[in-house]
């Protein structure tokens, strides 16, 4: 039994090259790199900045950012369940500075997304018509700076982007 690789990178994909190209296009590994960084940069651009809907070589799915309302529902007794919600950390902790009794009762304060008409927005993979056998099995899971970027162009007044629902 041998060892299955899961993970790969810049560097398997540079050896993939060399082996199908050989060394005559005089591509160095660094400019590899180089260009492979701003090709992945210019495509999540395009999937922030103007709601572009990546479809995936090989038949592996789309990558886009998809909006939603989270769904709140009323519990038995009556009380709103907040479960769909995210905590706005900022604002508790100013809150629990000033208010000792809401502290001491751990109350907390939800982000509602005023700005966004309560939409939530997440990079999404549409795996439907990916051809990977078990493909429930992978995720997608942007990076931070991916993560980071979103959030700032969702908050950002100047940029009007309507994300698929």
């Amino acid at each position: 039994m041998g060892r299955h690789i899961t993970d790969y990178g810049i560097g398997d994909a540079y050896k993939y090259y060399k082996e199908e190209h050989g060394d005559p296009h005089g591509v160095s590994s660094s400019v590899f790199s180089q260009i492979c960084k701003e090709f992945y940069t210019a495509i999540s651009e395009a999937i922030i900045y103007q709601a572009f809907d990546y479809k995936l070589p090989y038949r592996l799915g789309r990558i886009r950012v998809r909006k939603y309302k989270p769904k709140l529902r009323l519990r038995e007794d009556g009380s709103l369940d907040r479960s769909k919600l995210r905590p706005d950390w900022a604002a508790v902790k100013a809150l629990w500075k000033e208010d000792a009794e809401a502290k001491k009762n751990k109350q907390l304060v939800y982000h509602l997304n005023e700005h966004s008409d309560g939409y939530q927005h997440r990079w999404f993979w549409e795996k439907r018509t990916s051809n990977i056998p078990n493909h429930s099995a992978y995720c997608f899971i942007p990076s931070r700076n991916n993560k980071r970027t979103l959030a700032a162009a969702i908050k950002n007044e100047n940029i009007e982007v309507d994300y698929f629902e």
